[in-house]
């Protein structure tokens, strides 16, 4: 059995029904001893792009098989987004509401778990786990507060504003746009946090507008 990434998941799509251990899919699939680690290392690297799902217990299993779906979050400015799938077999795109963005970011891949559906069938979710972060760093408006400041993306589907402290101001001003490297995601209670690296010039600039 060649043990590249489609082969496998079309073997398990197949030949399983269940979540199961590496060991188990390694029986249920025919694989070899000598093959053993180089599967493992494959059904690892599955479950960290969202082909397969890891669940507690190290059991491992398909995302649609357990109502979840993997694919990129589009965020809006109030704070909620939608999910876009990898995959053909989901239709439409997955709202998720703003207590339900467990901290993703415009363009992250995460995987989400469908709850309900809204009165016009459209599905409605909770992202449960981000598997990458696509942002390193943002332009955005710097505004100061109590010797501190924040960074607000020019893209405003960015919806969370970027903490800096006064040490990784880097000198901006009120109303200068500037360049952010995200050093710090943003989880449950947290902001994002960041350090500017280069100030680009005042808002007003149209040069500035031009290049951010």
């Amino acid at each position: 059995m060649t043990l590249s990434k489609d082969s496998i998941l079309k073997k398990i799509k197949k030949k399983t029904g269940r979540p199961m251990k590496v060991s188990e899919l390694a029986r249920a699939l025919g694989i070899s001893e000598v093959q053993r680690r180089q599967f493992r290392n494959q059904i690892k690297l599955m479950a960290g792009e969202g082909t397969l799902v890891r669940l507690r217990g190290g059991r491992y299993g398909l995302p649609d098989k357990m109502n979840l779906v993997t694919g990129v979050f589009c965020g809006h400015p109030n704070g909620y987004g939608f999910l876009t799938s990898d995959t053909s077999e989901q239709k439409g795109d997955i709202y998720i509401s703003p207590k339900y963005t467990a901290g993703a970011m415009h363009r992250d891949k995460v995987i989400a778990r469908i709850e309900s559906h809204n009165s016009s069938g459209r599905p409605e979710g909770r992202v449960m786990r981000i598997l990458e972060r696509s942002t390193t760093s943002l332009v955005g408006l710097f505004e100061p507060l109590d010797g501190n400041g924040w960074v607000i993306p020019m893209d405003n589907k960015y919806f969370y504003d970027i903490f800096v402290s006064s040490k990784h101001k880097l000198g901006a001003k009120t109303g200068q746009i500037v360049v952010v490297d995200i050093t710090s995601y943003p989880e449950k209670h947290q902001p994002p946090i960041g350090k500017i690296t280069e100030i680009l010039g005042y808002s007003n600039d149209p040069k500035v507008e031009l290049n951010s």
